[in-house]
């Protein structure tokens, strides 16, 4: 370090006199710019303190930002409730073309012993006049009004000759200043079941009973074919 010190000065003055001997008169009045710049690059070289150079490097960063875009499908699993709606149907009997006469009388003598009770509906419990005939040929799906006057204006009109079992006897009369009625299916013999007051299910003459009857086929009777 000390030896590069003396020579640089050394150096000098043997250009300076180069210079002086071959008329450059130029680079002499620049020697000490070049001395100048010398001694700052030795001085440069020969520091103990690192020489920190700054680089500052410009980076254009480029941000991708990718988004992604999650689909979510949602399958929406209909569930169909089935309702079964439960239909009462109610069949109404149908009458039956024919019907052999003996069979309602048979149906009906069960009863024989059943208590009257006015407006009765039961063929076990009590029941009137009316609701015996009722209910004795509903069971062979022939439908009658309630009342015995109603029932007086069903079917056809026959004669007594004509009457078979099975058959229908309807009257209508005033008793004690009111008009009533009575019901009664015909069993033969001139004889009919009935429900009577007091007495309940019975069998009864025609010729017993209060007014004068009027015989009705309501059904096609096939009694004795």
């Amino acid at each position: 370090m000390n030896q590069k010190k003396w020579l640089l000065p050394a150096a000098a003055f043997v250009i300076a006199a180069a210079l002086l001997t071959t008329g450059c008169s130029d680079m002499l009045h620049k020697l000490p710019d070049y001395l100048s710049n010398e001694k700052a690059a030795n001085s440069s070289e020969t520091s103990d303190e690192p020489t920190q150079i700054n680089v500052t490097t410009t980076t254009d960063a480029t941000t991708t930002t990718t988004t992604t875009t999650t689909t979510t499908t949602t399958t929406a699993t209909a569930t169909t409730t089935t309702t079964t709606k439960k239909t009462t149907t109610t069949t109404q009997m149908q009458a039956p073309a024919s019907l052999n006469g003996q069979e309602v009388v048979d149906y009906a003598k069960q009863f024989l012993g059943t208590p009257y009770v006015y407006a009765g509906n039961s063929l076990t419990k009590g029941v009137d006049c009316s609701g015996f005939t009722k209910l004795v040929y509903g069971h062979f799906g022939i439908s009658l009004p309630r009342t015995a006057s109603a029932q007086h204006k069903k079917g056809t009109i026959i004669s007594y000759d004509e009457l078979l079992p099975g058959d229908l006897c309807t009257t209508v009369y005033e008793f004690e200043s009111k008009y009533t009625g009575h019901a009664a299916i015909y069993v033969g013999g001139g004889m009919v079941i009935n429900a009577l007051p007091e007495q309940g299910v019975v069998y009864t003459p025609l010729d017993d009973l209060y007014g004068e009857y009027v015989f009705h086929r309501i059904f096609n009777n096939t009694y004795g074919q």
